[in-house]
């Protein structure tokens, strides 16, 4: 069964940056789709223009967001 998991913006981070902070969650992520809110996205998007990531990175990010992750929509559901 595949399970709906919301990610919190640190969490994501830390997968992103492959930081072993990620590690203790990675049992509780596996075979289940994770998700992310708008939230999330927009505090890694100001993340990208505070630390001004080259065009590269933002790429990376970008491809996985789209490729491993459900965007939720917003909703008041979702809020």
């Amino acid at each position: 069964m595949n399970h709906l998991m919301l990610l919190d913006t640190n969490i994501i981070s830390f997968i992103f940056k492959q930081d072993s902070r990620a590690l203790p969650y990675e049992p509780y992520l596996q075979g289940r789709q994770l998700a992310l809110s708008m939230m999330t996205v927009a505090e890694l998007f100001q993340w990208v223009a505070i630390r001004q990531w080259g065009e590269f990175r933002v790429t990376q990010l970008e491809t996985m967001l789209a490729e491993q992750y459900t965007l939720l929509p917003i909703d008041l559901e979702t809020c």
